[in-house]
């Protein structure tokens, strides 16, 4: 049996983790402007002989120039000796909730791939998993749901696969796959042969407000 070394942290100790626990006079440019990582969480674990971490009931939060990243987890789980987003793969289980670019990811499980301590990519599953995204100046969320949903960070792209359902709030349409584009809010079905690949839209006519109907003649 691998020899386990854990270190317990007491309840809710608040570790900042500025870039992999360099001091900022030591940063580069480009880290720095990453923004620093601060976890909250139960304990950490420690194994050095697997070089893994295990951290429960995990908070996660960046703030940096191109906006905020907000993690929650039961438990997370990552490769290496000490939490690090130099250039990392993190494993999420329990009511994993992520925010990040005006999106958010609700899920049983989630993968999160960081390079250069950005966010590049999100895998979540679920039964199924959720997905929002918050329109600019305004209180309308694009919704979705689907058994996997990914996100392409630099891309800003989702992809719903498996029984995608997604809505604006009024219309709606549900297929095996579809890819959100959260720069201009379109999408598109993937194209496939299979009956569950055929698109069902349910299209609701706008409904007018009293005061447009008062205005007719």
């Amino acid at each position: 049996m691998a020899a386990l070394r854990t270190e317990r942290l007491v309840p809710h100790l608040l570790l900042l983790v500025a870039t992999a626990l360099a001091s900022p006079a030591a940063l580069p440019a480009a880290a720095a402007l990453a923004g620093e990582y601060r976890i909250e969480a139960d304990g950490l674990e420690l194994d050095y002989t697997n070089r893994t971490l295990r951290m429960p009931n995990i908070v996660i939060r960046q703030d940096s120039p191109q906006g905020t990243l907000l993690i929650r987890a039961r438990e997370a789980t990552a490769k290496g000796t000490e939490p690090s987003f130099e250039s990392a793969i993190w494993n999420f289980s329990g009511d994993v909730h992520i925010e990040h670019a005006g999106g958010q990811l609700d899920a049983d499980s989630a993968q999160l791939t960081f390079e250069r301590n950005r966010l590049q990519h999100a895998r979540v599953d679920g039964a199924p998993a959720q997905f929002s995204h918050q329109l600019p100046d305004s209180t309308q969320r694009n919704r979705g749901s689907a058994r996997r949903i990914e996100m392409d960070v630099p891309g800003s792209r989702v992809r719903l696969s498996g029984k995608a359902w997604y809505t604006d709030g009024r219309n709606e349409v549900t297929t095996e796959a579809i890819v959100y584009n959260m720069k201009d809010r379109s999408w598109e079905s993937e194209r496939g042969s299979l009956p569950e690949n055929r698109v069902i839209m349910t299209i609701r006519p706008e409904v007018p407000k009293k005061d447009d109907e008062a205005a007719r003649p």
